[in-house]
């Protein structure tokens, strides 16, 4: 396809090409319509900045033809993950192609929406979610998508931004048999059902809830649904987290730390001072470099420390003037979102 293109820039003809003019012609009106997606370790919430993780299950289309052309219910997927896989920031972040043909755009949008429904990826963020939406945009629909069209949509294709009650139910429930009934975290009551406190990873950061799992249903490692609000809920226990799929978004759940725990972990993230401010990694990556020294005094805007993933980089910069009280990382180094990077201090 490539070298076609080339010769074609050069002026060659259908001839040339090996092509028939009628043939074209007589395929263009009989070969229907065909649209792709791709299904990215990317984080739409977050700028669609790349994520990394361990792929803990995946779940393709019923009706796909894997790695082939397109199967009886016109979906191909050309996939490189499968379950037990670890996604890092050294690649690109492609991780899937999901094609639908039909035989026109209307109906081909129809079916990639119900394939992209079927597919589940669970352990790391993706930007599934999105796309489930995205199909369904009537901008999308009726073809009138333009190079910004996401500039004035990503609100409405966002993924939702809350989780959901059935979520916190289904991540209760997985966990509740795997808990010691004699520690904090079994959530025994007196004369009363037992609660379990959990934290979740949402897209608007972490969560804390404490929830009363309805029976003694334990999680098994193989995935497992549960009926919540309606919907049937895929989740899967890896460890001591519960990976539940939030409408395509890969949410994990695990116990939350004591209070004890939490308080101390607070205490020491803001060095005793209030006015302290914590810069973090925005995504995962190498550290190409750090641009501050301790004692450094910043205004807002500049540059602390820059990353590297998935062939894109990001600067992590000063939200505020200050002074850089402490720094976390240094030039090589590998980190995970969320990784302290430096800690700044308004100067009195």
């Amino acid at each position: 396809l490539v070298a076609d293109q080339l010769r074609i820039v050069e002026g060659a003809t259908f001839v040339e090409l090996g092509l028939d003019q009628a043939d074209v012609e007589a395929a263009l009106e009989t070969g229907g319509h065909a649209i792709e997606v791709r299904l990215n370790a990317e984080d739409p919430v977050a700028g669609f900045l790349p994520s990394a993780g361990p792929v803990v299950a995946v779940r393709w289309p019923d009706a796909a033809g894997a790695f082939g052309p397109a199967g009886q219910g016109g979906i191909r997927v050309d996939a490189g993950i499968a379950a037990g896989d670890r996604v890092g920031g050294a690649f690109d972040p492609l991780l899937a192609k999901i094609v639908a043909h039909g035989s026109n755009r209307d109906e081909a949008l129809v079916r990639l929406a119900e394939a992209l429904d079927e597919t589940e990826v669970l352990g790391l963020v993706t930007n599934l979610a999105f796309l489930r939406q995205l199909v369904r945009l009537p901008v999308v629909r009726e073809g009138r998508a333009r190079t910004d069209t996401l500039e004035g949509t990503t609100g409405e294709a966002a993924v939702t931004s809350s989780i959901p009650d059935g979520a916190w139910q289904v991540a209760a429930l997985a966990l509740a048999g795997a808990v010691d009934d004699d520690s904090w975290g079994g959530g025994w009551r007196l004369n009363a059902p037992a609660r379990l406190c959990l934290a979740a990873d949402g897209p608007d950061g972490p969560e804390v809830r404490a929830v009363e799992p309805t029976s003694a249903t334990s999680a098994t490692p193989a995935a497992s649904a549960a009926s919540a609000a309606g919907a049937a809920l895929l989740a899967v226990r890896d460890g001591d987290v519960i990976h539940v799929s939030v409408g395509g978004r890969s949410v994990p759940f695990r116990l939350a730390p004591s209070p004890e725990l939490a308080r101390t972990a607070s205490q020491r993230g803001s060095a005793g001072s209030e006015s302290a401010t914590d810069l973090v990694t925005p995504m995962p990556g190498t550290v190409l470099g750090v641009h501050v020294a301790v004692g450094s005094s910043v205004e807002a805007g500049d540059p602390v420390a820059t990353l590297e993933a998935m062939k894109m980089e990001h600067v992590v910069s000063a939200p505020r003037a200050g002074r850089i009280a402490e720094l976390f990382v240094k030039a090589g180094d590998r980190v995970e979102r969320g990784r302290l990077v430096a800690r700044l201090e308004v100067v009195a």
